[in-house]
């Protein structure tokens, strides 16, 4: 898009085109040609300069006004944070951070991992639930 210039703009251009085309198949796919008035507002509102289209992203802006101090607050407007892994009793049990975060709910209920089963019982296990290991 060329703000100020619909005949330059590539949008307008496509329009346009789109307009010549048979209406054939659009129904199909639920399409339906553009009309003539739709056409004629984006023209005009590229002739405008596309005022919406040339203002700063909010990132940019810096305050997006549809979001209050409040909202804010929410956790999923909070930018993620690392989580520190907890401490455990049995580092041996650990093989990734994962491990620890289970591994610390578990023990402070007095808990621990069951024991790893051995090659034979991880093959019959395997075999009997068709899991292929892929």
């Amino acid at each position: 898009m060329v703000p100020g210039h619909p005949d330059q703009s590539l949008i307008v251009q496509q329009l346009r085109s789109a307009e010549t085309h048979p209406e054939k198949g659009l129904d199909e796919v639920s399409l339906r040609p553009i009309k003539s008035a739709e056409l004629e507002k984006v023209v005009q509102w590229i002739e405008q300069g596309a005022p919406e289209a040339n203002q700063p992203a909010v990132e940019e802006a810096g305050h997006d006004p549809l979001i209050s101090e409040a909202d804010r607050q929410f956790w999923a407007f909070q930018p993620p944070k690392r989580s520190s892994v907890p401490s455990v009793k049995h580092r041996d049990l650990v093989r990734n951070p994962i491990d620890e975060f289970v591994l610390s709910k578990l023990e402070a209920n007095g808990l621990s991992f069951s024991p790893e089963a051995n090659r034979q019982t991880t093959l019959d296990y395997r075999q009997a639930t068709g899991d292929s290991m892929t």
